[in-house]
C-alpha cells in the first residue's frame, strides 16, 4: 500500500481585526489513525508570525473522531495529555 499524505481542514476561523485565526484539521498518511488537531496563527504584516499546534491521535474519519457515542472517557486535568 502506498502511503498518501493528506491534510484536510474542517473548520477555519480568522479575525481580520486582530489578525488571529484557527483551523481544525486532520493530517493522515494512509493509515487508520491520524493526527487530529487545531492550529492557532497570528499574522503581522501579511506573514504568519506565530503558529501553535495542538493535536491527538485519532481515527482518520473526522466524524468518527468527534462522535461521542461508544466512548468511555471523562475529561479532567489528571488525564489531559
Amino acid at each position: 500500500m502506498t502511503e498518501v499524505y493528506q491534510m484536510q481542514f474542517h473548520h477555519i476561523w480568522f479575525d481580520v481585526e486582530t489578525q488571529t485565526g484557527a483551523g481544525e484539521y486532520t493530517f493522515s498518511y494512509g493509515k487508520e489513525n491520524s493526527d487530529v488537531g487545531v492550529v492557532i496563527v497570528q499574522v503581522e504584516a501579511g506573514k504568519i508570525m506565530f503558529w501553535r499546534e495542538y493535536q491527538r491521535k485519532g481515527p482518520t474519519d473526522f466524524k468518527e473522531f468527534i462522535a461521542t457515542e461508544n466512548k468511555d472517557w471523562k475529561w479532567t486535568i489528571e488525564n489531559y495529555p
